[in-house]
């Protein structure tokens, strides 16, 4: 298939539709974890890979930079996690690492579950994401096609 048909194909199918993908999370409750889900994840990444900056759990968890901040600052309450230093402006350059109990919590949070990467997606956003995106319904007409492959 050419790049232009592609192209086309892809106007017809996105003609008068919702968004093909899902807007980014603005908040813990958009990303349909609980925050302890989160918290372990960070917990567990900063055990597995040592001390990260904020912007390094950002892509790690693949979450905005606000959800990952709000629970930086929870772990740091409750003396999970210390900053060692800072390699850039805000909080995004600061680098974080485990305190003894924070340790002792990742190892926990390891023994139940060793999975560390991007922030899982729940199985029903996943299933509404994907029936979005479906192309069952569209049908095809002669002027939907014309539009399409107008240019």
């Amino acid at each position: 298939m050419s790049a232009s048909t592609a192209s086309a194909l892809h106007r017809l199918a996105d003609s008068g539709a919702a968004p093909s993908c899902p807007p980014a999370p603005e908040s813990i409750a958009d990303t349909g974890l609980t925050p302890e889900a989160i918290t372990e994840l960070l917990l567990k990444t900063l055990y597995v890979q040592g001390a990260r900056s904020g912007q390094e759990l950002v892509e790690s968890l693949c979450l905005p930079f606000a959800i990952v901040d709000e629970l930086l600052l929870t772990l740091q309450h409750q003396r999970l996690i210390e900053v060692k230093r800072t390699a850039g402006a805000g909080r995004g350059g600061y680098i974080f690492d485990l305190t003894t109990a924070g340790s002792e919590r990742a190892q926990e949070a390891m023994a139940a579950g060793q999975y560390v990467g991007p922030a899982p997606v729940p199985l029903e956003h996943y299933r509404t994401w994907i029936e979005r995106q479906s192309i069952r319904n569209v049908h095809v007409t002669r002027e939907r096609l014309t539009a399409a492959f107008g240019d």
